[in-house]
């Protein structure tokens, strides 16, 4: 009860406050809305190439959304059916949410669960905690994406894993359900974003035969049954999809969105050097990141002793091939997580293609470990041993506790507000204040030794702190929010929901915002498309303004659509149309009406 009473009160405020945010989500939210329409909506009401798809092939506009599986498709628009009775029309963002709020919520309780098995229901507690709070975590689970999906599918799937592969309770074996748990978890992993499961999956088990050689154990798992059920449940999706595209533009969506954002880097331009998640960990994982390297480093020490040697062999080949492979796995606890995570994040590293949430399934075992780090270091404090702490690992630890908790707050009030109501900039404040002065008690609380309570009160700043930057901070500044804006000055013009629009402001909230019927043009494009669509509606800079008066459009006050300065480069827009259509459409005109 405690854990999902965290939860809600991280991940519920600001969730129907923060306004649709560029990019992917508002991707994702509309292929969702799009395939719940093309079930809902009545044919003669239904676009032949939007609503195509179907529930087998997600569509963006009119373009095919194939970079992604189809289940976080599938969740959304199931939500959003129950949530509106079927009614897409009275969608909205927050809807979309709701299945990344619930797959952040049972990732924590599983992370729970899994923390009991491998070390005591303490460690448990805290991880489950870390999981839940950390910043990276909070984030991912107010967007509309396949992230949460994934993170969830990685933790039910180590949980059962590790369940086959150190049953318990002196058991051989065990539950006959738990390599089912197995393959349905690395299921729907692979429905939600693709191999990356399989990838962190299979470096883990790797890794454990290195440690253990237990092929036994790894047998347990029905691999025949297993790979049969999985290849059937991705493979009829996949087979809809190619009967549909053809095999050869699936390879090509397969190889541009695998292999080459792994060796090249993304088609985005997401290039970063390797170490980049290391140290990005430091601030992803806070609070949990107090004693997070400490703890890998005294996991390798535990979990992975090396065997002993009577003496020195004659070969050198043989003592570097002794200390590689032969290994004895030691506490079971540890070498789990390091399995987990050790791998899997130095591919991460190494890939090309680097974002900060890519590292977010292997965060469950950085929680466990640094959770038992927080336990070992607070008995080893009462023996008087303070290796594992220093003055400048502290201080930077509550530095960025402070910055993001408090700091924001100041930037709200030296913009003016940045579109905060003074009665939420008050409350910011105070939230802000208030966990920066926690911050402050949980650093003095490990200093002077309780290194357990205070690691319980940086996660209650954090509660505060995050919890008031969703809920008033984010929604003034994050990305999307000026599309609301615009859609204030579309509703403004005569007839608006009877014009089609074209946009040169190229954002997918307003995409979302406009149900899909917006035309995203170039200025080059933007005679030609008045020439055919005379009662059209024109969102354009406002460099623009004079030659749009030229061709008779009359346009409304400017609109900033960026981050309040200093935060984002001034970008204003203006909203233009000509007041009565200059001639009738064109007879077989697209937006010839009545």
């Amino acid at each position: 009860m405690a854990l999902l009473l965290l939860c809600a009160g991280v991940y519920l405020p600001g969730l129907s406050a923060l306004d649709p945010v560029d990019r992917d989500e508002c991707r994702f939210a509309q292929a969702s809305r799009q395939m719940l329409e093309s079930q809902t909506l009545p044919k003669e009401r239904q676009d032949p190439v939007m609503h195509g798809g179907g529930l087998a092939i997600p569509m963006y506009g009119t373009a095919l959304r194939l970079n992604k599986p189809p289940l976080t498709y599938w969740l959304q628009s199931a939500t959003v059916a129950v949530l509106t009775g079927g009614e897409p029309e009275s969608d909205a963002m927050w809807m979309y949410r709701v299945p990344s709020v619930l797959a952040a919520t049972l990732s924590v309780l599983a992370l729970w669960r899994l923390g009991i098995r491998l070390f005591d229901p303490r460690v448990a507690l805290l991880a489950a905690a870390m999981l839940a709070v950390s910043p990276m975590v909070i984030w991912d689970a107010h967007q509309a994406r396949s992230d949460q999906l994934l993170l969830l599918g990685v933790t039910i799937t180590q949980l059962a894993l590790w369940r086959v592969l150190r049953p318990g309770d002196g058991s051989a074996s065990a539950a006959w359900y738990w390599p089912v748990v197995f393959w349905a978890g690395m299921a729907g992993a692979i429905l939600a974003k693709g191999p990356v499961a399989p990838l962190i999956i299979g470096l883990t088990m790797a890794w454990y035969l290195w440690g253990t050689r237990d092929w036994a154990g790894v047998g347990r798992l029905k691999w025949l049954s297993g790979l049969t059920c999985l290849v059937l449940v991705v493979g009829a999706w996949a087979a809809l999809v190619i009967r549909q595209i053809g095999a050869g533009e699936a390879l090509r969506i397969l190889n541009s969105e695998f292999f080459v954002r792994a060796t090249l880097g993304s088609q985005e331009g997401h290039f970063a050097p390797p170490g980049t998640h290391l140290v990005l960990s430091a601030v992803l994982l806070w609070p949990g990141s107090l004693l997070t390297m400490w703890a890998v480093i005294r996991a390798f020490r535990l979990g992975l002793p090396r065997a002993s040697w009577g003496e020195f062999p004659e070969s050198v080949t043989v003592w570097i091939a002794r200390r590689l492979f032969d290994r004895r796995a030691g506490r079971f606890g540890e070498f789990a997580c390091l399995a987990w995570l050790v791998p899997s994040f130095v591919a991460f590293e190494l890939s090309s293609a680097k974002l900060p949430h890519y590292t977010m399934p292997l965060y469950p075992a950085a929680a466990l470990l640094s959770a038992r780090g927080v336990f070992a270091a607070a008995a080893m404090l009462r023996r008087g041993e303070r290796g594992m702490l220093s003055r400048l690992g502290l201080s930077i630890w509550a530095v960025i506790g402070m910055v993001p908790l408090g700091c924001f707050g100041a930037a709200v009030l030296l913009l003016g507000g940045g579109g905060i109501s003074t009665g939420d900039t008050l409350a910011l404040g105070l939230a802000a204040a208030l966990s920066v002065a926690v911050t402050v008690a949980a650093t003095r609380a490990v200093w002077r030794g309780a290194v357990v309570r205070g690691q319980y009160l940086s996660i209650a700043a954090a509660v505060i702190g995050m919890a008031g930057l969703m809920q008033l901070f984010a929604p003034a500044v994050a990305p999307g929010q000026g599309t609301e804006r615009l859609m204030a000055a579309v509703e403004a013009v005569e007839n608006h929901t009877s014009r089609p629009i074209a946009s040169l402001y190229h954002e997918d909230s307003l995409v979302f915002a406009t149900r899909g019927r917006v035309a995203r043009i170039d200025a080059v494009a933007l005679a030609s498309w008045l020439d055919t669509h005379p009662n059209g509606i024109v969102i354009a800079p406002e460099s623009m303004k004079r030659e749009l008066f030229v061709k008779g459009l009359v346009a409304g006050e400017p609109v900033d659509v960026n981050l309040p300065a200093p935060l984002g480069k001034p970008r204003r827009f203006v909203v233009a149309a000509y007041v009565q259509p200059l001639s009738p459409p064109a007879a077989g005109s697209k937006d010839a009406r009545p």
